[in-house]
């Protein structure tokens, strides 16, 4: 009985009473509170009211505000940002430029309110809302297996409508379907999603337009390479009043060539003509002469060096 008495005991049950106050003030009574939820993402209605004036947003996306939220402690407690919808209203809007719009809360609960909201309204960027059509180039990516290479593709279609705010439009600088070639050895086909670039690289944001057609249909060719000797077809030793030229063969490359496996098997050099006569540096230019079906990867004009020797023997510098 002294344990009831002690100013522990009494300290614990103040802590049990306090608890008991507690809960029967917020389960029963269900006190008013206010919670500020953050971040919560806007929706743009009307969309269409301004499409239909051939009109359209350019700042509408990854818009969110704060809204600040009363009413009773469970309700609050349980509302999750998701549950909270904001809506902007667009139907006022009727010509291009900035416009200052209001936005709307809605809540899931007839007896919540919303306190404030920040910011309380919204600038957007209205723009000339336009079609356009792009031809479409592809970009091969990764690498095909050791031996072969990419050579080229056919696109159905070849060109795509593009529409979007007039300033988007205005940016494009390609549309393009891009297409993996990892470890391809045979021509193969493939379905590619269309992607735009500015005339940096810069890979422009795709929520921002609507395409013709989601789907391209994309055929590559895959060719067999091989290195063979350049052998031209030129006179060795070129003698003139002053000197004698003499073809420096370490100065002849190997080429790398591309076509279909038969044509590169019957091929073990490639030709070679002048297209310029021989500098004072002792250097000529040459172009390839190839087989018909078979091309270079590595370009089809190259230069070759000659040694350049007075009459008696002497190399001349």
């Amino acid at each position: 009985m002294k344990f009831f008495k002690t100013d522990g005991f009494l300290k614990i049950l103040s802590v049990v009473i306090a608890i008991g106050l507690w809960f029967y003030v917020v389960q029963v009574h269900n006190p008013d509170m206010e919670k500020t939820f953050r971040n919560i993402p806007v929706v743009f209605a009307q969309k269409a009211d301004l499409e239909n004036n051939a009109l359209t947003l350019l700042n509408d996306k990854d818009i969110t505000i704060d809204v600040e939220i009363k009413g009773n402690r469970k309700n609050i407690m349980s509302l999750a940002p998701t549950d909270i919808t904001v809506v902007a209203d667009l139907s006022t809007i009727e010509e291009k430029g900035t416009h200052t719009v209001v936005t709307t809360v809605m809540l899931p609960y007839g007896n919540l309110e919303v306190v404030s909201k920040k910011p309380s309204t919204l600038k957007v960027e209205v723009d000339d809302l336009e079609t356009e059509v792009f031809p479409i180039s592809v970009s091969p990516i990764g690498t095909t297996k050791e031996g072969f290479i990419f050579n080229k593709a056919e696109i159905t279609p070849e060109e795509i409508t593009v529409t979007g705010a007039k300033t988007i439009l205005g940016g494009i600088h390609s549309v393009v379907a891009e297409v993996d070639v990892t470890g391809a050895s045979t021509d193969f086909t493939s379905a590619a999603s269309p992607k735009i670039f500015d005339s940096n690289g810069k890979e422009i944001n795709l929520s921002y337009v609507k395409f013709g057609t989601d789907s391209i249909n994309v055929r590559c060719e895959i060719l067999r390479t091989k290195s063979v000797k350049m052998k031209p077809s030129i006179i060795e030793e070129v003698t003139t009043d002053e000197f004698i030229y003499q073809l420096d063969k370490n100065s002849l490359p190997t080429i790398n060539v591309k076509g279909s496996a038969d044509l590169l098997e019957k091929l073990t050099f490639v030709d070679a003509v002048f297209i310029s006569g021989i500098n004072e540096s002792g250097e000529a230019r040459v172009r390839l002469i190839l087989p018909e079906g078979v091309s270079s990867v590595d370009g089809d004009t190259f230069t070759i060096r000659y040694i350049k020797q007075s009459p008696n023997g002497n190399v001349s510098d």
